[in-house]
C-alpha cells in the first residue's frame, strides 16, 4: 500500500464529509475569517459547529433567516 492509499484508508476509517451549498462569496468570507484566527477552514468551521452544539453560539436564529 504506498502512502496515498494509507491516508486515503485512514481518513476513511476515522473522519465523515459533509458537503454544504453556500450563497456566492460566502467562502471567501469563511476563508478571511478562519485566516484571521490563524485556523484552517476546516478547523473554523469545526470550531462553530461545536460551540452551536455545545450552547455558545446565541445568534444562529437570527442569521438563519438572511441566509434564506
Amino acid at each position: 500500500m504506498n502512502v496515498t492509499e494509507y491516508k486515503n484508508q485512514y481518513n476513511k476509517e476515522h473522519y465523515e464529509r459533509i458537503g454544504i451549498y453556500l450563497p456566492k462569496g460566502y467562502r471567501e468570507k469563511i476563508k478571511t475569517a478562519a485566516k484571521e484566527l490563524n485556523m484552517s477552514v476546516n478547523e473554523y468551521i469545526f470550531t462553530l459547529i461545536c460551540n452551536a452544539l455545545n450552547g455558545v453560539g446565541g445568534i444562529i436564529s437570527e442569521q438563519k433567516e438572511t441566509f434564506i
